[in-house]
């Protein structure tokens, strides 16, 4: 039996708020003979890939065309202060790394 494209399109969305829960609520479900289009903004690349592999589980999914965004939103972005807070700390429980030693440079939330 062939699944309709609103049946599909639900069955997506379902597996998609099983598997991301809230962080599901960016991606946007078309569906046309078994083709899925997601799209939207999701925060990082592991739940971009979650995405895709929600809707490959779901019966009658053909093909899936994916123009997801990976990029965190302003709630998920570290100011470079406490990324570089961060790095001091996990370096002080590494023993063979003196304290003295360790120096940390963060630009733009990168190292």
């Amino acid at each position: 039996m062939r699944t309709s494209n609103d049946e599909l399109q639900h069955g997506i969305l379902r597996e998609l708020e099983s598997e991301l829960g809230d962080r599901a609520s960016g991606i946007a479900v078309t569906t046309s003979d078994g083709i899925v289009g997601l799209a939207g903004q999701v925060s990082n690349e592991s739940d971009k890939s979650k995405a895709v592999q929600a809707a490959e589980r779901v019966e009658g999914v053909r093909a899936i065309t994916d123009t997801l965004k990976a990029e965190p939103s302003s709630e998920d972005t570290r100011s470079d202060e406490v990324i570089a807070r961060d790095a001091l700390s996990a370096l002080q429980w590494y023993v063979w790394v003196p304290t003295e030693l360790a120096k940390v440079e963060v630009a733009a939330g990168s190292h």
